[in-house]
C-alpha cells in the first residue's frame, strides 16, 4: 500500500477546511490545528456573509468564480441545505468618475460576471429605503449571500469524514525544520509533529511563525464593524445586497428581519485588537445609516461586531508554496474574499502541496471520489 502524505494545517477557519477537505479526499492524511475552542471563532466567524465575485483583480475573480460554481452544484452529499441564496447584488458608485471607473472593470469579463446597468427607477423600486438618486448601479441578479456557516462545517465534516483530524485549543508555537526544510510543527506542549507539509492558514497571525526563521511576508489587518438594525417591515428579506464602492464605502442587506450594514471601515491593527468593539464606529455606521437609508431612519442599531480582514501589501491572496522554504504553504491574506473564493483557494493549496511531493499516488479514500 502506498504512504499517505501528512499534511498539517495551522488554523481551522474556512482557508484552513477548505485545504483539508480538497487533500483529505485525495488521500492525505490532515491534520487541523486550531488555536481557539471553535474553528470559526474569529474571521470565518464574524463576516457579512456577503456573495459577491465581481473583483477589480483578475485573479481573484477568477478564484471567486470556480468557488461559487461550486456553491451552486456541490459534490453529492457536501451539504444538506442550499448554500447560496441568489436575491441580488447591486454594486453602485456615484454617478460621474467613480461610476465611470467602476463601469469600466464590471464590463470585463476577467473581472465580474454579466451584470445589467440598472435606471434610476429600478434602483429605486429594488431599494426603495435607500437614498440612490445620485447613484448608478448594475444588479448581478445570481449573487446575493451565502450560507458561511454551512459552508464552514461541510469541508470541515468531509475533511473529518475522509480521514482528517481536527485539534482544537491547540496553538502552534513554532515550525521544526530538517536542513532548509518544513518537515513539521511544535505546539504549546512542546511536543513535535512530523509531516511532508505545512499550511500557514492563520489570518492575521500568518507570518508570526516565520519571523523566527529570518522570513517576513508583511500582512495587515484591518478591523471592521458590522451592525444590525431593528426588525422593521420596510425591508424585504428577498431584496438585495446594496454595496456601495468609492470614497464613501458601505454595504447592507436583509438580516434577522432589519438590515445588516458596515459604513467599511478599515483601520490597520494588531491581529489580537481586530475583534475589539468601538463605540466610535458605531456612531459612524448611525452617520452612515441615516444618509444611505433616509427609508429607515426610525430604526436603531440592535446589536454590532467587529472582524478582521487581512491583506497583504498588494491584492493579492499569499496562497501556495513558500519560495523560501520548501515544504511550506500559505493560504492566508483573503482581504475578506475568503468565503467567496474557499473553494478554489483549498484546491490550489492542495495543487501545490501535491506538485511539490512529485504527485505522490494516493490511496483511495472510501466513499470519496477524487477531488
Amino acid at each position: 500500500m502506498e504512504r499517505r502524505p501528512r499534511i498539517h494545517i495551522v488554523g481551522a477557519g474556512i482557508a484552513g477546511a477548505a485545504s483539508a477537505w480538497h487533500l483529505a479526499r485525495r488521500g492525505a492524511l490532515v491534520h487541523l490545528w486550531e488555536a481557539a475552542d471553535a474553528p470559526d471563532a474569529h474571521s470565518s466567524g464574524r463576516n457579512a456573509a456577503i456573495l459577491r465575485t465581481a473583483i477589480p483583480h483578475s485573479p481573484l475573480h477568477q478564484l471567486a468564480a470556480e468557488s461559487v460554481a461550486f456553491y451552486r452544484n456541490p459534490s453529492s452529499g457536501f451539504c444538506p441545505t442550499p448554500l447560496v441564496q441568489a436575491h441580488g447584488l447591486v454594486l453602485a458608485a456615484a454617478a460621474g468618475k467613480e461610476a465611470d471607473a467602476q463601469q469600466a472593470w464590471l464590463q470585463d469579463s476577467s473581472c465580474a460576471p454579466p451584470s445589467r446597468k440598472l435606471s434610476a427607477q429600478e434602483l429605486q423600486t429594488l431599494l426603495p429605503y435607500a437614498a440612490s438618486n445620485d447613484l448608478q448601479g448594475w444588479l448581478f441578479a445570481e449573487e446575493g449571500t451565502l450560507d458561511v456557516h454551512a459552508l464552514h462545517q461541510a469541508f470541515l465534516h468531509g475533511a473529518l469524514a475522509a480521514g482528517a483530524e481536527l485539534h482544537l485549543r491547540q496553538a502552534v508555537t513554532a515550525l521544526h525544520q530538517q536542513g532548509q526544510r518544513v518537515n513539521g510543527l511544535i505546539i504549546a506542549d512542546g511536543t513535535s509533529h512530523q509531516a511532508d507539509a505545512v499550511v500557514l492558514a492563520t489570518g492575521g497571525w500568518g507570518d508570526a511563525l516565520l519571523r523566527p526563521l529570518g522570513i517576513q511576508r508583511p500582512m495587515v489587518p484591518r478591523r471592521r464593524h458590522l451592525f444590525v438594525t431593528t426588525p422593521t417591515a420596510l425591508v424585504s428579506p428577498s431584496a438585495p445586497v446594496l454595496w456601495i464602492l468609492g470614497e464613501q464605502e458601505f454595504y447592507c442587506r436583509p438580516e434577522s428581519g432589519g438590515l445588516l450594514l458596515s459604513a467599511c471601515d478599515s483601520e490597520v491593527v494588531l491581529a489580537e485588537e481586530g475583534e475589539q468593539l468601538q463605540a466610535i464606529q458605531k456612531d459612524a455606521a448611525i452617520e452612515a445609516a441615516l444618509e444611505r437609508l433616509p427609508g429607515l431612519a426610525d430604526c436603531g442599531l440592535a446589536h454590532g461586531w467587529a472582524g478582521m480582514r487581512t491583506f497583504r501589501e498588494n491584492a493579492d491572496f499569499l496562497l501556495g508554496p513558500e519560495p523560501q522554504l520548501p515544504g511550506l504553504h500559505w493560504a492566508a491574506a483573503l482581504g475578506g474574499h475568503g468565503m467567496s473564493t474557499a473553494y478554489a483557494v483549498g484546491r490550489t493549496v492542495a495543487d501545490g502541496i501535491m506538485h511539490e511531493l512529485g504527485e505522490p499516488k494516493l490511496v483511495d479514500v472510501p466513499g470519496f471520489a477524487g477531488a
